[in-house]
């Protein structure tokens, strides 16, 4: 599912260079992320987990963040998630 909303959102920025993404799910490689997210995409589409996890390594910075979408998040605080 993430990866078709990738793809759509790679679709809207096509004519928008100053826009990249990269997608952050689990079962793909953390050094390709980390290499993404140093080169300075400026749309990131992932899992919380992976995110948090590229938070923690401190690759995925929250200071300058504009906006922030998380997809089902009731369904993450129904599942138990903390904040």
């Amino acid at each position: 599912m993430l990866r078709s909303r990738h793809q759509v959102c790679n679709a809207f920025t096509t004519f928008m260079p100053d826009h990249e993404s990269c997608l952050l799910i689990g079962g793909t490689s953390t050094h390709d992320n980390m290499r993404e997210l140093d080169a300075g995409k400026q749309i990131v589409i992932g899992t919380p987990g992976r995110i948090y996890d590229m938070m923690n390594r401190g690759y995925f910075q929250t200071d300058q963040l504009d906006l922030l979408v998380i997809d089902e998040a009731d369904e993450m605080l129904r599942l138990g998630f903390k904040e």
